[in-house]
């Protein structure tokens, strides 16, 4: 009920409708018109489904629109004498006569749209190029392996100048672990980040064990300082890491978190959660930064879900009713470059907002950021608001209607 009322709110306010007009279509890279579609019909196909199933032996049917929109709801293909149909939602991408294609979901219309995503890539990468920026492309699974063997050159570095002590070397499905905790221990911290990224999988709409790091994360754990210290002196060429218990390392080689503590505590899984969260929004898709406040709060929403508090949770909600009171805005968040860790509260809040209002929409907001769209017009583009608007929703759940950003 809470997420219809949201929804309800965030359309009426920007005088959209459930069901807009087909001929209303936002202006994406690599868009297929309806011309192009019908030239597609009849063409073979490779199919991934979100689910991971893969059909390499399709060929195109049909693109099934909702009679009352005028939106692509199903994809209906042929494999040997079967003629089935899909949802367009669990389709992954999908290979048309060797051009490669995705559904993308748009909230602003309640509709799905067929990208070439060859065209979209021309758009994105010339987009980028302006920024000084580039894109990350999926690694196959010949680059991952050649990538963790060039990680194990770290580690294998990092044995050689921790020896005489006793390390535990594991490998996850994403994480390459070192630790002098018991091994026991360093697996369950392997296991634990492990569902952090397949959970941020899904926040972004990508296959469950799709692997966005080079290689994998490298986690260095250690309860001894002078294992610690000499990891950061000799293996990370890092000598002034001062007093710092958590640092992150990324570089177009590796991403490692290196870390210590006395025991492992929900206080150290909530740090390790934030860190890693953070580390996949920078890695996802290319190296165009996120704002702030989206960073923050996806690590907020990782650190929630993971380490549930709800005394905790609830005064932060509490804290950030009342200054939106007493404010009568969001300070400037949206924009901000430099927010203060008391905040990040906020931030979570923020995003918690928009996931709630349309996950589906949120993944689509946050690729198009990566994707070198400015933030305000990637909101526009999936959400159909702007700051103000968004800001005026954000507090008018928060009993503050007339919040401005």
């Amino acid at each position: 009920m809470q997420r219809m009322l949201l929804l309800i709110g965030l359309f009426a306010i920007c005088g959209l409708h459930w069901c807009a007009p087909a001929s209303a279509q936002p202006k994406f890279d690599g868009l297929v018109s309806q011309e192009q579609m019908e030239g597609l019909k009849g063409k073979p196909a490779v199919i991934r489904l979100s689910s991971g199933v893969v059909i390499d032996d399709a060929r195109v049917l049909n693109f099934i629109a909702d009679p009352r929109t005028g939106s692509t709801r199903f994809l209906q293909y042929q494999t040997g004498a079967r003629r089935p149909k899909v949802k367009v939602e669990d389709v992954h991408r999908i290979l048309i006569d060797g051009q490669l294609h995705r559904f993308r979901y748009a909230g602003s219309t309640k509709s799905h749209y067929l990208i070439n995503m060859v065209a979209a890539g021309t758009d994105v990468k010339d987009r980028l190029q302006n920024q000084d920026s580039s894109l990350r492309e999926p690694q196959t699974e010949k680059e991952i392996i050649e990538a963790v063997a060039d990680q194990a050159e770290i580690l294998n570095q990092a044995e050689r100048d921790l020896a005489p002590r006793t390390l535990v070397r594991l490998e996850t499905r994403y994480t390459l672990i070192l630790s002098d905790f018991p091994a026991a221990q360093a697996q369950q911290v392997g296991v634990y980040l492990d569902n952090v990224c397949d959970d941020l999988n899904n926040l972004f709409g990508l296959p469950k064990h799709a692997n966005i790091w080079r290689g994998k994360a490298i986690i260095a754990l250690f309860h001894d300082n002078s294992a610690y210290a000499a990891f950061n002196k000799g293996v990370m060429q890092n000598p002034n890491f001062g007093n710092l218990t958590t640092i992150l390392y990324h570089n177009r080689r590796r991403f490692a978190i290196v870390g210590i503590c006395d025991r492992i505590t929900p206080g150290v899984g909530r740090n390790l959660c934030s860190c890693l969260a953070a580390g996949y929004v920078a890695r996802y898709r290319s190296d165009v930064s996120a704002p702030d406040w989206i960073e923050r709060g996806i690590s907020k929403n990782m650190v929630r879900r993971f380490f549930p508090d709800p005394k905790r949770d609830a005064a932060e909600d509490v804290e950030f009713r009342e200054r939106l009171v007493r404010q009568g805005s969001l300070n400037g968040l949206l924009t901000a470059t430099d927010i203060n860790n008391e905040r990040n509260p906020d931030c979570g809040n923020l995003v918690s907002f928009l996931v709630e209002a349309d996950p589906r929409s949120f993944s689509e907001f946050f690729e198009d950021i990566k994707l070198g769209v400015p933030c305000e017009e990637s909101m526009k583009l999936n959400y159909g608001i702007d700051f103000a608007q968004f800001a005026t929703l954000v507090g008018r759940q928060y009993g503050c209607p007339n919040t401005t950003p």
